[in-house]
């Protein structure tokens, strides 16, 4: 495991938490805009699928009048001719004058009815009624024979009229359901352009709204591992100083003693407390106290070896760990060297500090073969190197153990 492990933090704890936030999901703001060209074009094609929709009804409407019209025409035209049929087969035939108007009512029809009128027919009935009214006016006897063969043109004229007139009201009835299949045909466009309609308004907007939903959610995420990161770190790492904390320190001295174990050596612990740090709390408040504690680390880990260890446990105390000792007086220089650094005058906040560190030192295997040992024979030597003085350190020795056990 590397040792001296460090990573840059904000200014304070307050930064570090401020920098841990949850990404807010998108507002109303964020919703995407409706796609108006779109919409102006559906709309547009709705008009005209609704102006057509009225002129092919209002054809079909036209064409079904003139239909009705042409049937009625039809339906006379075939009451006439049967009238004539039974007036020229009377053993006397009727007046003149209803005969001449019954052949100006065929021939009126024929020219302003829209059905197929057989001319042939109408005129072969007119020429007959002609001879049979001058025949009348003259007093002369009309041909018998004469007689049946125009009553049988009269017959076949209305029995013609009358397959006319079926073939109207077929034709009608066949524009009827034209005209339904094609209103079923416009009504099921017209529901397609709607439902396209609803597709080019609400589509674009579900995907802008779906990408953007990605993208904050791809961002929480990003920020969610971030703050896992930055928690993992608070975990084993001091927020004020950089320093590990107690959890990464008692890993980095097992892993120190077992290495010492391996290979037959020594290992310093070292444990260091400032001295009157609660008077500067307390006089110039917790803001310079919290300066001074980091340019107190700073001066620590740069006192010490790059391969060396420095902790905070806590408030205003610190502890080294020192491996490759071959010589106990190795220790006695580093410390030396802590002690010039650390009472070195600070200047914090316009004002100018002095402070000083009590150092207690115990060695693996001499004072203690575990963690507990050998942090219970450093603090006991911190203690003792404050009540001798402060400013200085002091190698555990039983003899401290055994006053404190006294």
């Amino acid at each position: 495991m590397e040792n001296n492990e460090r990573v840059t933090l904000p200014e304070s704890p307050e930064d570090m938490l401020s920098s841990i936030s949850v990404a807010p999901p998108p507002g109303l703001d964020d919703v995407p805009r409706h796609p108006v060209g779109r919409y102006i074009i559906g709309l547009a094609l709705i008009g005209v699928m609704t102006v057509t929709s009225t002129l092919v009804v209002n054809s079909a409407l036209s064409a079904q009048r003139e239909a009705t019209l042409a049937v009625a025409d039809a339906s006379e035209q075939a009451a006439a001719a049967r009238s004539l049929e039974i007036q020229i087969r009377q053993t006397e035939p009727t007046d003149p004058a209803d005969l001449l108007e019954l052949s100006r009512q065929l021939e009126v029809g024929h020219i302003l009815s829209g059905f197929e009128t057989p001319y042939d027919r109408l005129e072969q009935l007119r020429t007959g009624l002609e001879g049979i009214v001058e025949a009348t006016t003259t007093g002369s006897q009309s041909d018998d024979e004469e007689l049946a063969v125009l009553s049988d043109v009269a017959g076949v004229y209305a029995a013609q009229l009358d397959s006319e007139v079926l073939r109207l009201q077929n034709l009608a009835a066949g524009g009827v359901d034209t005209m339904k299949q094609t209103l079923y045909i416009l009504l099921s466009g017209t529901m397609v352009l709607l439902l396209l309609e609803g597709l080019f308004l609400f589509r674009p907007a579900a995907r802008d709204l779906r990408l953007q939903w990605e993208e904050k959610i791809g961002s929480f995420q990003s920020e969610k591992e971030e703050d896992a990161k930055k928690l993992q770190y608070l975990a084993r790492y001091d927020p004020l100083t950089g320093l590990i904390n107690r959890t990464l320190f008692a890993d980095r001295l097992d892993n120190a003693i077992t290495r010492a174990k391996r290979n037959w050596g020594m290992v310093a612990l070292m444990f260091l407390d400032v001295d009157g740090f609660k008077g500067i709390n307390d006089r110039f408040g917790h803001a310079t106290g919290d300066e001074l504690l980091k340019e107190v680390a700073n001066r620590i880990s740069a006192s010490v070896r790059e391969s060396d260890t420095v902790a905070r446990l806590g408030g205003d105390e610190f502890t080294v760990i020192l491996e490759g000792i071959h010589h106990v007086d190795d220790v006695g220089r580093i410390a030396s060297k802590i002690l010039e650094a650390v009472s070195t005058p600070y200047r914090i906040a316009g004002r100018d500090l002095i402070i000083t560190t009590s150092i207690g030192v115990a060695i693996y295997p001499i004072d203690g073969e575990s963690i507990e040992e050998l942090l219970k024979g450093a603090d006991i030597a911190m203690y003792s190197a404050k009540e001798n003085g402060r400013n200085q350190y002091q190698y555990f020795t039983s003899s401290m153990r055994d006053a404190t056990s006294e």
